[in-house]
């Protein structure tokens, strides 16, 4: 750079600061800056690169490597990962299916069967009872209603038992009444 006639201030500290020999600075400018070219650029120069370069190469080789290994473990990890969630989302879906069947199955098809039932009788039919089913509530509700009927059967027995009595204390009471006449 001094061959160039950059001062010192201007250049890089390092180059600032190496003690270039006696001969070196008496030579011509053009033979300073070819001088300058050999010792950045020689043989000498080259291999000392090799050998900072070598080490740094290799590492950049097993880093590469690693990241390699590293992003097909991790792509590996990811599809296992899609395919247990899609096997997941899939048995999800069978355990609503499941619920749903299930709740079709002890509500659904026994609440039909009991409207069904309902509709289908004589509304005179004191003797009518449902067939318990499905889950405990529709059960009870079964029970409750035949206990219900049962009671509404037992009050009309007992009604048509008293009008049977009232009929005949009403005859006494008429051929009695007749015979006062």
């Amino acid at each position: 750079l001094q061959a160039s006639g950059t001062s010192t201030g201007q250049m890089p500290p390092a180059v600032a600061q190496y003690p270039a020999s006696a001969a070196d600075l008496a030579l011509p400018a053009a033979q300073q800056r070819e001088l300058a070219r050999t010792i950045v650029h020689d043989e000498a120069y080259r291999g000392e690169v090799a050998k900072i370069m070598t080490p740094i190469a290799a590492f950049d080789t097993d880093l590469s490597t690693c990241l390699s290994d590293e992003v097909a473990g991790a792509e590996s990890r990811q599809k296992l990962m899609v395919e247990a969630l899609g096997l997941a989302a899939l048995l999800l879906a069978g355990a609503l299916i499941g619920v749903l069947v299930l709740f079709r199955r002890q509500l659904g098809q026994v609440i039909g069967r009991y409207t069904a039932a309902l509709d289908a009788r004589d509304a005179h039919d004191l003797t009518f009872r449902l067939v318990p089913g499905g889950v405990l509530e529709t059960r009870q509700l079964a029970e409750a209603f035949n206990h219900q009927n049962e009671q509404v059967a037992q009050v009309v027995q007992s009604i048509t038992r008293d009008a049977g009595s009232l009929t005949e204390a009403s005859e006494q009471l008429t051929s009695v009444a007749e015979g006062l006449s």
